[in-house]
């Protein structure tokens, strides 16, 4: 069990790498928005924080013995219990995928034509579908019942209500602990959940004083973006004893 001191360490040390993320913003005008180019440095950052997530939850479903607690190895079991951290891999795997644009500009291959005449970037990508895209074809910023169902809308509802809504049911809810238990559904330390809200307030108070010019602005979301892929990676190692993965288990 870590203790208190490490845990407000790891707290600090988690916090000082959002801030270190968002302090890009002070570089030099150019240097900003050349690392937060469609698949410049930061975006890059982000889906290989996406990757490895799906990595560390693949490895839970994978092998017991990798559980960091005695009780989540002997829930290991449970088949809806496995299958559940194999459904989050593949959860990160897809943001992965959609990040890189399922490696269409490393690879050069063409948008398929069924794609390209719903993108908004003509690229083979889901989330910048007309449907899911926070702008119009024409440009325009959707609002009302339309921005509640784009992709960066749903993201923030579906990952929000994961880790912060869920644990709090979990810790103060007695209904709602043993329905979640039934359900083999694995719930995360609530303190993801903080980050999760700490990196939306962030957000919000920096972006108005900061970024004032369009160019800018899309590169601060895409820092934005980057920062929730490093708190996803960070939540699979709530379960994952990564000392064991690497050392213990060698010689199975």
């Amino acid at each position: 069990m870590q203790k208190p001191s490490d845990s407000l360490l790891m707290i600090m040390v988690h916090i000082a790498v959002a801030l270190l993320l968002y302090g890009t913003m002070m570089l030099p005008r150019d240097l900003f928005v050349r690392l937060t180019l469609e698949d410049g440095f930061i975006e890059n950052l982000g889906a290989i924080f996406l990757l490895a997530a799906a990595v560390a939850y693949f490895l839970l479903f994978l092998r017991a013995t990798w559980f960091k607690d005695e009780a989540d190895q002997n829930r290991y079991q449970a088949m809806g219990w496995r299958y559940a951290f194999l459904l989050l891999a593949f959860v990160h795997l897809f943001g992965f995928g959609e990040e890189i644009s399922w490696g269409q500009r490393i690879f050069g291959y063409a948008t398929p034509e069924m794609f390209a005449e719903r993108n908004i970037q003509n690229e083979l990508t889901i989330h910048n579908l007309d449907i899911f895209n926070s702008w119009t074809a024409d440009d325009q910023q959707k609002s009302g019942w339309a921005r509640l169902f784009t992709s960066k809308h749903i993201f923030l509802e579906v990952f929000g209500f994961y880790l912060l809504v869920l644990p709090l049911l979990n810790k103060y809810s007695l209904f709602s602990r043993n329905l979640l238990r039934r359900l083999h559904v694995p719930v995360p330390s609530i303190q993801y959940g903080w980050y999760f809200a700490f990196n939306l307030i962030l957000y919000q108070i920096l972006k108005d004083f900061l970024a004032s010019e369009n160019r800018v602005r899309w590169g601060f979301r895409e820092v934005q973006e980057c920062v929730f892929a490093y708190i996803l990676f960070l939540v699979p190692f709530h379960w994952l004893d990564l000392h064991k993965v690497l050392f213990r288990n060698r010689r199975n």
